[in-house]
């Protein structure tokens, strides 16, 4: 069976046990892969927002598959910060050196991405081009732990949305204990009615084992209260934006 079907077919029996709707990506190595999945995300989001008013029943995103040897080609235009390990620090000082593309690192000399980033900056030009030699393990520890909830309707009442990040944050604390993980940043992700999303982090340094203590709740209710407004182009503060999935994660100190 071809890669193509199978991930049809395992999209479709989530989709009919579960009721999820899950995107999916072809390439030849994991980052490759990931990146075609990342595509296919947003071709399903930009096609949701193109239609005036939603479905009764939501569309599956497209099945995007990255040709296999033009992988260096199909991956430039991706933003650098898809890269495993670019997360806000080192994807602003890849920002700063102009390298804001997959294909932007590619073009760079391998040893100068070396020299700044380590045995990551080496490794990155490899990626960015295509060249991956990790293989799939289902014993390695996570990197991130991350739970997340959508509301049907989108809401924007304050309230609820603590009470919410407050589950979240538990949960995934829980699970960080259960593997004896220190908590380096939570990272809040928030996606709007209209499709739109935000960012925020809240770090910790050094790494703190309380994770879902005082400290990463109030980072995280800070976080919150910062992204649910949004600044009016004549200044000031709009109304709150209604939240359609809220997602926190826990990142290990490991990382940092």
């Amino acid at each position: 069976m071809d890669a193509a079907r199978l991930a049809e077919q395992l999209r479709l029996k989530v989709r009919e046990e579960t009721g999820l709707l899950v995107s999916a990506g072809i390439g030849r190595g994991r980052f490759v892969a990931s990146v075609a999945t990342h595509a296919a995300k947003d071709q399903r989001v930009e096609h949701l927002r193109s239609l005036n008013r939603l479905p009764s029943e939501l569309p599956l995103s497209p099945l995007v598959v990255a040709p296999q040897g033009n992988e260096a080609e199909f991956l430039a235009p991706f933003a650098a910060g898809l890269l495993p390990g670019a997360g806000s620090m080192r994807g602003a000082r890849l920002a700063e050196l102009g390298l804001t593309r997959l294909g932007d690192v590619a073009a760079a000399p391998r040893h100068v991405l070396a020299g700044l980033f380590g045995e990551m900056g080496a490794r990155w030009h490899d990626l960015s081009r295509g060249i991956d030699h990790s293989t799939l393990r289902i014993d390695k520890p996570p990197l991130t732990i991350s739970r997340r909830s959508s509301f049907d309707p989108p809401t924007a009442d304050m309230p609820f949305l603590h009470g919410m990040l407050d589950y979240l944050l538990a949960r995934a604390a829980l699970e960080a204990r259960g593997r004896n993980l220190r908590a380096g940043v939570a990272r809040l992700h928030l996606r709007y009615g209209d499709f739109s999303a935000a960012d925020t982090s809240c770090w910790f340094d050094p790494p703190i084992d309380d994770a879902g203590g005082d400290a990463v709740g109030v980072g995280a209710i800070a976080a919150l209260v910062e992204v649910i407004h949004v600044p009016r182009e004549e200044g000031g503060f709009a109304a709150r934006r209604e939240v359609n999935q809220g997602v926190v994660a826990i990142i290990s100190g490991a990382q940092i």
